[in-house]
């Protein structure tokens, strides 16, 4: 629930840097609380945006929208497995190029050292 305070105390910063080289002026951190999102299983999830409290779906939909707003890239990627995930079964979004039955979970004997001649 800090990564937007630390983002903009980040910016901050940055700006505060900036002034001591006589680029800008230096401004004091000013706190707004703009609320939390929580993701959780399923279709769990707690929000609080604005001092509004949702739970459930719509908390669900806030909580994923502002998610998505914040990634830096690979949105649509992102948001259309999302999407797929809510209407398919897990099997359906998952995309692995090796099957589970294809890698054997019993190991077997570690192979020794090759077998060398001994001089006559």
């Amino acid at each position: 629930m800090t990564a937007q305070h630390a983002v903009r105390q980040g910016r901050l910063a940055a700006q505060a840097v900036a002034a001591s080289y006589g680029d800008r002026e230096r401004r004091p951190y000013k706190h707004h609380d703009l609320g939390f999102v929580v993701d959780l299983a399923g279709r769990d999830a707690v929000a609080d945006p604005l001092g509004l409290p949702l739970a459930g779906l719509p908390a669900k939909a806030v909580t994923r929208g502002y998610h998505l707003l914040s990634i830096p890239g690979n949105r649509i990627r992102v948001g259309s497995d999302w999407l797929i995930g809510a209407v398919l079964p897990r099997q359906a979004v998952q995309t692995g190029l090796v099957t589970g039955a294809s890698v054997p979970l019993a190991a077997g004997p570690a192979p020794g050292p090759p077998a060398v001649a001994e001089p006559v």
